[in-house]
């Protein structure tokens, strides 16, 4: 009897701390953006983990419907806003520039939200140049705050010199920080090593935001390794789980900045 005793508190003992050690799992957050231009690349996303955000850019050929059917199949959706580079001929044509009103700003912020319904949150795309601007970043963050429900935002942090997130944080919007950008450089190697290192900062800080993009190698990489991440001891969540505001994302980037001309 008393043998069958210990067997039971030797079990249940296993199963507390089995259960401890996954509470205590590294978190793992990953926006996969640009998306919207390309069909099959959109396509492969939709088939990825439900806790991978989505982000779509705006008026593009691809991006309502398949922000529909991310929505549908329990992803995060994101608007991917298009701002100033810091090189302007990089800049994409949808930008908004540092010279905008306020007004136009918040219109144009208006328009791109209502285009796209499912959107929880708001990463940048590019904005180099804008988001080292604090009147433009000011004026961005306040007419985000004005829309219904407060959508997140993720500073992708094209820049070190951004002020995105703090600003954010300052008018009391929920944000995050990219820690890592996956695929920074292209190639299957580089893709390799962007994963390694959203990786070691998740087992270094506890938890780890990447952004990646629907290259071929990065979602051939993403198809094959999503899968494995539990087994490995990791938690994939979405980003709203990694949010100042909405939790506590307080570890910096570490990584180096996205090349121009994001």
């Amino acid at each position: 009897m008393r043998s069958l005793v210990r067997r039971v508190v030797s079990l249940l003992l296993c199963g507390w701390v089995g259960a401890a050690a996954a509470g205590d799992a590294p978190k793992l957050a990953l926006i996969l953006d640009d998306l919207g231009e390309q069909r099959v690349a959109g396509e492969r996303a939709l088939r990825l983990p439900a806790s991978v955000a989505l982000s779509y850019l705006p008026a593009s050929p691809h991006t309502a419907a398949q922000a529909a059917r991310g929505a549908a199949n329990g992803h995060e959706i994101l608007l991917h806003l298009p701002l100033q580079a810091e090189d302007p001929r990089a800049t994409d044509a949808r930008a908004l520039s540092v010279t905008a009103t306020p007004a136009r700003i918040a219109r144009t912020l208006g328009v791109a939200m209502a285009q796209l319904p499912q959107a929880v949150g708001v990463n940048n795309h590019q904005g180099s140049r804008f988001t080292a601007d604090f009147g433009a970043v000011d004026a961005l963050m306040r007419a985000l705050a004005s829309l219904p429900g407060t959508p997140y935002f993720i500073d992708s942090r094209t820049t070190a010199a951004t002020r995105a997130f703090a600003r954010a944080r300052a008018l009391g919007i929920p944000a995050a920080e990219r820690h890592v950008f996956i695929d920074a450089q292209r190639g299957e190697a580089a893709v390799r090593q962007g994963w390694q290192r959203w990786l070691a900062h998740a087992r270094r800080e506890g938890r780890a935001l990447a952004i990646a993009h629907p290259y071929p190698e990065t979602l051939a990489l993403l198809e094959a390794e999503l899968p494995r991440l539990r087994a490995q001891g990791y938690k994939l969540v979405p980003p709203s789980e990694l949010l100042e505001g909405r939790g506590a994302l307080s570890a910096r980037a570490t990584s180096s900045m996205h090349p121009e001309p994001r």
